[in-house]
């Protein structure tokens, strides 16, 4: 009985601890800054785009069907937004499914940008261990807010987290 016990606390203590390294990191914490290549191997640093404002860093990959609903959703959302934020998305395929990127986004009617990470680095500096992964951050490189996976209503969610910095609000 006695092991029993130690096994279901140990089990709530290691749930506990998996959920907290997944929400940890929105409000408190600066992104890292990264430079990847895109889909034309030209280079494209975080830093510079956070120098024009706030950024949504989406990281998905084209096996990824809750990816396929988000991102259309999330091309609406930076038309809506287009002077005032960017989007970058972050392919985590490997290199061996490049072919399949541009012809994916092509199909979802996807124009954001596409940067490449086949060996998962910076998805590992953000703690992404599924996809789709999103995070909203404000111009001075807070993450303001994260998403992970992808349902109906969080497009809508992310807009008014969006909303709120640009008005002049800052995460809390």
């Amino acid at each position: 009985m006695t092991n029993l016990k130690s096994v279901k606390v140990s089990a709530v203590l290691a749930a506990v601890l998996i959920c907290s390294t997944c929400f940890a990191i929105a409000g408190d914490e600066q992104a890292v800054d990264f430079t990847l290549d895109n889909l034309r191997g030209e280079p494209v640093t975080l830093s510079d785009a956070l120098a024009e404002g706030p950024v949504i860093l989406d990281f998905w990959a084209t096996w990824c069907k809750p990816c396929r609903h988000a991102l259309p959703a999330l091309q609406k959302l930076a038309n809506k937004h287009a002077d005032q934020m960017t989007v970058l998305t972050v392919s985590i395929d490997d290199p061996r499914s490049r072919s399949k990127i541009a012809s994916t986004m092509r199909s979802l009617g996807v124009k954001l940008p596409v940067l490449l990470d086949g060996d998962k680095y910076v998805a590992s500096l953000y703690r992404v261990t599924s996809v789709p992964a999103t995070f909203l951050i404000e111009g001075d490189g807070t993450i303001a807010a994260v998403h992970h996976g992808y349902r109906d209503g969080d497009m809508d969610l992310l807009a008014t987290e969006l909303d709120h910095i640009l008005s002049g609000g800052t995460s809390e």
